[in-house]
């Protein structure tokens, strides 16, 4: 039969649903450009960024994708080419993108993080100023006007404990900022209840699930009648003691969970969005979450996590027990989708979201944040035995630095508080990568801000965070740019 395959290696980032995409560089590698049965046809053109951001794009990922540590190689078929015509201005427009090392400087109330976010304040700040600021290309006219706060995402691997520190700096700069989540969409209490109630459905002798969805408003029980199900069943685990106290209860909380409990065992062959649908509309528990404070947004949650089931079931695999064990890897692997969001597109507010979340999005301005080791690639990357999760990251990175249409920044600090602790992360690997010639091409000409409102020209010196304003000026310009034919990232 007669097969058309459309894709980009490069974006492949669903390893956790099992993804293979060495399937897909094996089919690119093999067919040719020549006419015949097995042809690949290169989409040359990117219709998204200005030429200055893939200039570098390319010259980025020349260095962080190769054949030997990527099993690819970034090369003059793979590169991205403009194919959007952004019309002569006047106007300021962006002319390269910039890299950001912060540091907070003496304020010993100020963690890093909290410092990364008041530098890219700072930067939105001159960004939208309204006499000297940037200015973008409309894409519905086709005409310039001024940068607005609405034109910028700031991208996170996890959003994770990082959006409500962002959120609060923005705010308290001036800058309308919102988050996709301030804990994790997999935190969130009415998306715990339903992966709590699926895991015992699966499996109903796992302790700690059991004991959280009778803790639950599902079932209500309190610390005293927790323990009496201990007591009276000492000798087996707490769930299978929870399963007899179950099956003996002849009225109350327990018995009517049950009751419920056996009608979902019935229905466990349904389509897991079904599944999770009956969970709600049996247990009423999607009316109780609505019902809390914040309610649309915890309804708009569980309406997510609807949508990602009816994603899993569009791969090759089935069933509540693999559902389960790919949501456990998108934990492991610190996938965070963020909650839901409940602001229009129309809102004129600085966005915060995973990359994740923003694969096939686009923004006029985009921050990349966080770029340091432990952080991105992550920690679990980095352990992992299985060299793909660090292949993986290396395309993470390529989708988020991709979604920027005119404006480019990546950001680290050079310390940060993590889980408590002052830890010293080094810079993400990927910059390392990236030869030395081609970060200090510029470093002379940066701007450097300091929270102590001072400024140096030293490039050793950061008391704030220094703007290695440089990537398109690589080498006096890459090889790459000079070329024709590529995919469109």
């Amino acid at each position: 039969p007669n097969i058309f395959m459309v894709g980009d290696v490069k974006q492949s980032i669903y390893r956790f649903r099992m993804a293979e995409p060495e399937i897909f560089l094996g089919k690119y590698q093999t067919y040719t450009k020549d006419e015949g049965s097995h042809q690949r046809i290169d989409l040359h053109k990117n219709f998204r960024s200005r030429a200055c951001v893939l200039e570098s794009v390319n010259q980025i990922f020349e260095s962080l994708m190769t054949p030997d540590i990527c099993g690819m190689e970034y090369d003059a078929d793979a590169a991205l080419y403009p194919g959007l015509d952004y019309p002569q201005t006047e106007h300021k427009i962006s002319e390269h993108a910039e890299w950001l090392m912060v540091e907070h400087g003496k304020d010993p109330e100020m963690t890093k993080r909290e410092a990364e976010a008041r530098a890219v304040g700072l930067r939105i700040r001159e960004l939208v100023d309204e006499t000297s600021g940037l200015w973008v290309m409309d894409t519905e006219s086709g005409k310039y006007r001024r940068a607005e706060y609405g034109d910028i995402v700031i991208l996170l691997r996890t959003v994770k404990n990082w959006t409500e520190d962002y959120v609060r700096i923005l705010k308290d700069m001036g800058i309308p900022a919102v988050g996709e989540t301030s804990s994790g969409f997999f935190d969130t209490l009415e998306i715990q209840g339903v992966l709590n109630i699926l895991r015992i459905l699966d499996n109903p002798l796992q302790d700690i699930p059991m004991a959280a969805v009778l803790r639950s408003p599902l079932v209500g029980l309190d610390e005293e009648e927790m323990a009496q199900i201990r007591v009276e069943n000492p000798e087996c685990s707490f769930a299978e003691a929870a399963m007899h106290a179950m099956q003996d209860a002849t009225e109350g909380a327990l018995y009517d969970f049950y009751r419920m409990y056996r009608k979902l065992r019935g229905k466990q062959d349904l389509p897991i969005h079904e599944l999770i649908q009956k969970i709600l509309q049996l247990s009423g528990y999607g009316n109780y979450a609505a019902a809390l404070p914040a309610g649309e947004r915890r309804a708009a949650n569980l309406a997510m996590l609807v949508e990602k089931a009816v994603d899993y079931e569009k791969t090759s695999y089935r069933g509540l027990f693999h559902f389960l064990r790919y949501i456990d890897k998108l934990q492991k692997y610190e996938v965070d989708f963020g909650e839901a969001s409940t602001i229009g597109e129309e809102e004129n507010t600085v966005r915060i979201m995973s990359i994740h979340k923003s694969k096939g999005l686009e923004f006029p301005v985009v921050y990349l944040a966080g770029m340091e080791d432990g952080i991105f690639p992550s920690y679990m990357s980095i352990m992992d035995d299985d060299p793909t999760a660090i292949e993986e990251e290396r395309r993470l990175a390529y989708v988020g630095i991709t979604r920027a249409r005119e404006e480019l920044t990546i950001t680290c600090a050079k310390q940060r508080m993590i889980r408590g602790e002052t830890q010293y992360n080094p810079v993400s690997r990927f910059v390392k990568e990236i030869p030395a010639n081609l970060l200090d091409q510029r470093v002379g000409g940066s701007k450097r801000f300091s929270f102590e409102k001072e400024e140096t020209d030293d490039p050793s010196g950061f008391s704030g965070f220094s703007g290695f304003s440089g990537f398109s000026g690589f080498g006096g310009g890459s090889s790459k740019s000079e070329s024709t034919g590529g995919w469109n990232g």
